[in-house]
């Protein structure tokens, strides 16, 4: 075997132990991953990067949206974009979390729902009014971008009443969104009937509403 040969598979060699050092590593770091809860964030966030990082030595093209095809990490797209929103908080609002006064998964929420919480001066607002306000985070994710601006500045006032209103929104919303999923089912089910009587009776509700706010 020539010098340049044997270097060659030295190399191979010293990559192939590398790479099996880098799997055992994100073995590893899978393992806790599942053993943890979505009550803090950043340790999350900092194990998934982790991942990341070392998959690049190997697939150079691998990114966070990778890991929902990751073999043995359980996640899914949405879970990945509501943890990856970790690196959006600013220092302001670690500071209020390492305080206890909020925690980095209602942090994150928001985040991931608006990127215009991404930005410091919004974000700052919203925790401050977190923190001093009963206000639940499931309400404000259902106000529009403008409507949130006016909530942030004081120029809009949530009512209890509204805040019925949101709640009910976000419900209407999961139902329809799950409804959607069971679409094929809808067409053999006996109980078909029932959904599209109180799809007709939601139907004529909203015209009643629209008719009377026009």
């Amino acid at each position: 075997m020539g010098k340049k040969q044997e270097l060659r598979t030295k190399a191979v060699i010293e990559e192939e132990d590398n790479l099996e050092l880098i799997n055992k590593k994100i073995s590893k770091l899978k393992d806790e991953f599942s053993r943890h809860t979505y009550n803090h964030i950043g340790h999350l966030y900092s194990i998934l990067s982790e991942i990341v990082k070392l998959k690049k030595y190997s697939i150079p093209h691998y990114t966070q949206r990778s890991l929902e095809w990751e073999k043995g990490l359980k996640i899914t797209s949405m879970q990945i974009r509501y943890i990856f929103s970790y690196q959006y908080i600013c220092p302001y609002t670690e500071k209020k979390v390492k305080e206890n006064l909020i925690n980095d998964a209602t942090v994150c929420h928001f985040l991931s729902v608006s990127k215009l919480l991404r930005e410091s001066r919004w974000q700052i607002k919203l925790v401050d009014k977190i923190i001093n306000e009963d206000i639940k985070i499931g309400e404000i994710s259902e106000l529009t971008i403008d409507e949130l601006k006016l909530f942030l500045l004081g120029k809009l006032k949530i009512r209890k009443d509204d805040k019925y209103l949101l709640s009910s929104t976000k419900t209407l919303r999961s139902i329809l969104l799950r409804l959607k999923e069971r679409e094929k089912i809808m067409e053999t089910s006996p109980y078909s009937e029932n959904l599209f009587n109180a799809i007709k009776n939601l139907n004529d509700f909203i015209n009643k509403m629209e008719v009377k706010n026009g």
